[in-house]
């Protein structure tokens, strides 16, 4: 369970998070392409939930359903698109990767 001093952080970054899921769902739904500066801010967002989390035995049903959507979402959408450069051909195993990593190794 988080602590007081980790409660605040997470549910900005929370906040964040939905903010860009929204973002990158509009791009992937309207076809257009992610940029290497949308998915690094994706990339930078997982990265602190990774940290606020990593000595968390438990993660918040919330964040597992928001990711677990986001990565479904992302998935089937990229799936239907010719990448434009590597970065974008990427973007799902990066997901998945730090997706990884917030879970932990069990």
């Amino acid at each position: 369970m988080l602590n007081n001093k980790q409660e605040e952080p997470y549910n900005e970054i929370m906040v964040r998070l939905e903010e860009i899921i929204l973002e990158v769902s509009i791009i992937l739904l309207t076809k257009k392409d992610l940029t290497e500066e949308v998915m690094q801010r994706v990339y930078s967002i997982l990265e602190e939930i990774q940290s606020i989390l990593k000595d968390e035995n438990t993660i918040p049903k919330s964040l597992t359903s928001m990711l677990f959507t986001f990565y479904k979402r992302a998935e089937a959408e990229m799936s239907y698109r010719k990448p434009i450069n590597s970065s974008q051909s990427n973007f799902i195993g990066h997901l998945q990767i730090y997706i990884g990593r917030i879970f932990g190794e069990n």
